[in-house]
């Protein structure tokens, strides 16, 4: 678990970058909203964002829990 989290925050940071600078590159910042409507989240954008906020914060719980 602790070899696991790391990697996949890395990765989803990633990703979610890569999405914003291809909407970015397109012109199209807009379509990614909204993240977060009516308690839900849209797009994958907003979803690639939660998981990366997520998994960052359980590699930092698993990291310093003892």
């Amino acid at each position: 678990m602790k070899k696991i989290l790391p990697i996949l925050s890395i990765i989803l940071w990633v990703v979610t970058i890569g999405i914003f600078i291809n909407a970015f590159m397109h012109h199209d910042l807009w379509g990614l909203t909204p993240i977060i409507a009516h308690n839900s989240i849209h797009g994958i954008f907003g979803w690639s964002l939660m998981l990366s906020i997520v998994f960052s914060i359980l590699w930092v719980i698993v990291r310093h829990k003892k």
